[in-house]
C-alpha cells in the first residue's frame, strides 16, 4: 500500500493509499499542517522535476487551487464520512467483507481525484517545451530506480522482512501495541508477500514509454487530450501477466493479513482503533469547514 501533479504510474494508487494511510496513522494535529500545505508541497515535487515558465506558473497555480478547492469542500466531507463508519464498523468483529469495502473505498478516493485532476495535469503537459519534456523523462526513470532498488539485488527474506516491518509499524499506529499472536500472523503473512517492485518499476516504464511518444504530438490539443486521457484510463493494460499476478496476489494477502489481526483485536485495540479514525474524520470536517475562511483570506 504512491505524487505529482500528473497522474497515474507517476502516483500510483497503491502509492498513494499507502501514504494516506501512513498520514491517517502518524499525524494526529498534523493532518491539518498536511493539507494546509499541500500547494507548496506539490509545487516544490514539481519544482525538483522541471523549471517553469511565468506562464505555467500561473496556469499551475489557478488550476491547482481549482483542483484544491473542489477537494476540500466535496472530497474531505466525504472521507470524513467513510473514516466514521470504519470507526463504528471496526470497534466491533472485523470480517474480510470489511476489508474488502475498505480497499474499495480507497480506490474510490483515488479514482476521482484521478477524473478530477486528469484535464488539468493534460493541459499542463502540454505547455512543456522540449527541454522540460526530457527534464521530466529523467525524473520519473529516476523515481523508478529509487522504487525499484528497495527490492532489487536483495535475498528474498531480507525483503519479506521489510514489508513485515511495515506492515506492523502501520498497523499498530492505528491499534496500539500488537500481540504475540497478531505478529505471528503478520510473519506468516510476509512468507508468502512476493517481490513486485521490480515488476512495479517495469509497468511504470512501460506506461511512461507511451506518455512520452504521446508527448512528441502534444501541440495536437484534441489528439494528445484524447491519448492522455486513454493512458490514464487503461493503466492496468500495461501491467503485464506477471505483474497482474504479482499484484493481485499480494493485495489478497494484505487484504486477509488485516481481516486477521483485526478479528483478533482486544477491546483496547479495538477502542484505540475506534478513537484514532473518529479523531481523523474531525480533522477533516474541520479542514472543510475551513473552505470559506481560506476565501476569504485569498481575496
Amino acid at each position: 500500500m504512491t505524487h505529482r501533479p500528473v497522474s497515474t504510474p507517476l502516483a500510483d494508487f497503491r502509492k498513494w493509499a499507502f501514504i494516506v494511510l501512513v498520514v491517517l496513522a502518524n499525524a494526529g494535529c498534523g493532518v491539518g499542517f498536511f493539507y494546509n500545505n499541500l500547494d507548496r508541497l506539490v509545487r516544490w515535487e514539481l519544482d525538483s522535476v522541471l523549471a517553469m515558465t511565468p506562464d505555467q506558473e500561473a496556469f499551475f497555480e489557478a488550476e491547482f487551487a481549482d483542483l484544491w478547492r473542489w477537494h476540500r469542500t466535496h472530497e474531505l466531507p466525504r472521507y470524513a464520512n467513510d473514516l466514521g463508519r470504519w470507526a463504528e464498523r471496526f470497534g466491533g468483529a472485523v470480517t474480510p467483507a470489511d476489508i474488502d469495502e475498505l480497499f474499495v473505498t480507497l480506490e474510490g478516493w483515488w479514482l476521482r481525484l484521478e477524473a478530477k485532476g486528469t484535464p488539468f495535469a493534460a493541459e499542463f503537459l502540454r505547455s512543456l517545451d522540449d527541454e522540460q519534456v526530457s527534464s521530466l523523462a529523467q525524473a520519473l526513470e529516476e523515481s523508478n530506480a529509487d522504487w525499484e532498488k528497495q527490492e532489487k539485488g536483495k535475498p528474498v527474506g531480507a525483503v519479506r522482512k521489510a514489508w513485515r516491518k511495515d506492515f506492523e509499524s502501520i498497523l499498530k499506529r492505528f491499534t496500539g501495541p500488537l500481540t504475540q499472536e497478531q505478529r505471528a500472523l503478520i510473519a506468516d503473512a510476509a512468507e508468502r508477500y512476493q517481490p513486485e517492485r521490480q515488476l512495479w518499476a517495469d509497468y511504470r516504464r512501460r506506461w511512461q514509454r507511451d506518455l512520452f511518444i504521446l508527448l512528441e504530438r502534444r501541440h495536437e490539443a484534441e489528439h494528445f487530450t484524447a491519448g492522455f486521457e486513454r493512458l490514464v484510463k487503461d493503466q492496468k493494460t500495461y501491467y503485464g501477466e506477471r505483474f497482474a499476478e504479482v499484484e493481485a496476489a499480494n493485495e489478497a494477502l494484505v487484504k486477509t493479513a488485516v481481516a486477521e489481526v483485526l478479528s483478533d483485536a482486544s477491546p483496547k485495540q479495538r477502542d484505540r482503533l475506534r478513537d484514532t479514525l473518529n479523531d481523523r474524520a474531525e480533522q477533516l470536517r474541520a479542514l472543510a469547514a475551513n473552505a470559506e475562511d481560506m476565501e476569504s483570506a485569498s481575496e
